[in-house]
C-alpha cells in the first residue's frame, strides 16, 4: 500500500479520517479531483432558486455516507449509513448563498462552512466523497489492474449514481473493478488528501485569521479600513467583533480569497501535518492483532437508557485496559505513546454491538464533543475524555462539559479522566471530592508488570 500510495484501511472497524479538500486542491495527481467538486458546486449555485421539488432536492444535495471507504464508519453500528438530510441540505443551500458573489475562479467548498451549523468536517467530507465516487472507484480499479491485488479477489461492480452528467444533469452508474472482501467491495484512498483533525481550511482558523493575518493582507484599502475601524472599537467584545467582521465576508468574497492565499503560502505545513497523520494511522493499524483480540468479549448492550449504556461501554472499555492488557497499545519501547484521539479510536471498539446511536465528534455548537450516545433526542448522554496531562484538566471536569451539555440539549454527561501514575489518581480524586462532581470514571493506563513479576 505504501508503494501506491493508497490509505491502508481498517476493514473490521472505523479509521478517523476525512478528506481534506485543501490537500486535494494542492494536490498535482488529484487536484482535478477538486476541480469536479467546483464545477458541481457552480452547477448547485446556478440552479439553488429553481430546485423547488423534494425528490430534486435530494437528488442534487442529500447523499449516504459511501461505507466501502470505511472512513469513520462502524460495522455494526446503528447509524453505519446515515443520509446527508434534512439538516445538512439545508444549510448548504443556505451557505450557496454567500458564494453567489464569488467567481467561478475563487468558488472553495470549504466555505460553506463558515456560516452553517450542520456543515461541519465530516459531513463535508461524506459530500466530497459523493462527488469523486468515480474518481475514487477509478483510483482503486487502477490498483487493481497494476497487479496490487490478485483478480481472484476482484469483481466487476456498478456502482449507482456515481458520476454526475453535466448535459443530462443527473448522476449515472458506472461499472469498475474493484477488490472484494466478505462479498462487498471496497474503495481505496489516495492517503495524500486525508486528515485526521481540522481541515487545514476551517472556521476556526478563519475566524482566528480575521482578527490578525487577513486585515494585514488586504488589497483592498476601503475594506482595510473598514476591518480596523472594527477592530479599534474598544467598547465591543470579541464576539460582537467577530460579528461585525462575518458581515463584511458575507458581502466580500475577498475576504475569504485573501485567507485562501495566505493558508496555500503555508501549504507546506498541510503536507507535514498531513504526513504525520497518516504515520500515525500507520502505527496504530500495526497494533491490529492485539486490539481484534479483545474485540470479540464484548457484551451486547441490555441498556434502557443512553446513560446506562454509556456506562456499560465505559466500563467494558475501563476493564480491556486495566485487567486484559489493552494499556499495552499505548506504549512502545517502553515509551508511552498514547494521545486523545487514539484512546478515542480504541474506545470505538466498544460500539461493536451497542443497538444505540453512538457518535464521534459531535459538533452541535460552541465545540465538538468526544461521544454522543443516544436513542431519539430525549434520551441523549455525552461522553468526554480527557488525559491528565491535559494542563485544563479541572477546568474541563467543572465548566467545559457543562457547557456541552447545554450545546447538545443534555443534562446527561460522564467524564473520562485517563491517568498514568498513581499520583494523577489520587490529584483526580482531590479534584472529583473539591468540586462534588458526578459521573467521573478513572480509567488507569500506567505500563503493569505481568504477574510472574510481582
Amino acid at each position: 500500500m505504501d508503494e501506491i500510495w493508497a490509505l491502508d484501511i481498517f476493514i473490521s472497524f472505523d479509521n478517523p479520517l476525512f478528506i481534506d479538500p485543501f490537500l486535494l486542491s494542492i494536490s498535482k495527481e488529484y487536484k482535478w479531483w477538486y476541480k469536479n467538486i467546483v464545477e458541481y458546486l457552480i452547477f448547485l449555485k446556478i440552479n439553488n432558486d429553481n430546485i423547488k421539488w423534494k425528490w430534486a432536492e435530494k437528488a442534487y444535495f442529500s447523499f449516504h455516507e459511501i461505507k466501502e471507504t470505511h472512513l469513520w464508519y462502524i460495522q455494526g453500528n446503528s447509524d453505519k449509513w446515515s443520509w446527508l438530510w434534512p439538516k445538512f441540505v439545508r444549510e448548504l443551500r443556505h451557505a450557496l448563498k454567500y458564494l453567489e458573489q464569488s467567481t467561478d475562479e475563487d468558488i472553495r467548498i470549504e466555505k460553506l462552512t463558515l456560516f452553517t451549523k450542520y456543515v461541519w468536517r465530516d459531513k463535508i467530507s461524506d459530500f466530497i466523497t459523493n462527488l469523486v465516487l468515480s474518481d475514487i472507484a477509478k483510483f482503486t480499479e487502477n490498483v487493481c489492474n497494476k497487479g496490487n491485488i490478485v483478480p481472484e479477489k476482484t469483481k466487476n461492480i456498478i456502482i449507482q449514481n456515481c458520476f454526475f452528467d453535466k448535459s443530462k444533469k443527473i448522476r449515472l452508474p458506472k461499472s469498475f473493478k474493484l477488490p472484494i472482501y466478505n462479498w462487498k467491495y471496497i474503495l481505496l484512498m489516495p492517503e495524500v488528501i486525508l486528515t485526521t483533525t481540522d481541515d487545514f481550511l476551517n472556521k476556526k482558523d478563519f475566524n482566528k485569521n480575521l482578527f490578525n493575518h487577513i486585515p494585514q493582507s488586504l488589497q483592498n484599502d476601503e475594506l482595510k479600513f473598514k476591518f480596523n475601524l472594527i477592530l479599534k472599537q474598544e467598547i465591543l467584545t470579541k464576539e460582537e467583533k467577530l460579528t461585525q467582521l462575518l458581515s463584511l465576508v458575507i458581502d466580500n468574497p475577498d475576504i475569504y480569497k485573501t485567507y485562501t492565499e495566505i493558508k496555500e503560502k503555508d501549504s507546506s505545513s498541510a503536507l507535514k501535518k498531513n504526513k504525520e497523520e497518516i504515520n500515525e494511522h500507520k502505527d496504530l493499524l500495526a497494533k491490529i492483532p492485539t486490539i481484534n483480540s479483545f474485540r470479540k468479549d464484548f457484551n451486547p448492550d441490555k441498556s434502557q437508557n443512553s446513560l446506562e449504556e454509556a456506562y456499560r461501554l465505559i466500563a467494558q472499555f475501563k476493564q480491556k485496559i486495566e485487567e486484559n492488557w489493552l494499556y499495552k497499545t499505548f506504549y512502545k519501547n517502553d515509551k508511552d505513546i498514547f494521545s486523545e484521539k487514539q484512546i478515542q479510536l480504541l474506545f470505538t471498539l466498544s460500539w461493536w454491538y451497542s443497538k444505540f446511536c453512538v457518535d464521534g465528534e459531535v459538533d452541535n455548537g460552541s465545540w465538538p464533543v468526544d461521544f454522543k450516545v443516544s436513542k431519539w433526542a430525549n434520551n441523549t448522554t455525552i461522553i468526554e475524555f480527557k488525559l491528565w496531562s491535559n494542563s485544563r484538566l479541572e477546568h474541563g471536569l467543572t465548566t467545559q462539559s457543562n457547557k456541552y451539555g447545554k450545546t447538545n440539549n443534555t443534562v446527561n454527561i460522564v467524564r473520562v479522566v485517563f491517568c498514568s501514575s498513581n499520583e494523577q489518581i489520587e490529584r483526580t480524586e482531590e479534584i472529583i471530592k473539591t468540586h462534588n462532581l458526578k459521573n467521573v470514571i478513572m480509567i488507569d493506563i500506567q505500563k503493569q508488570k505481568s504477574a510472574s513479576k510481582i
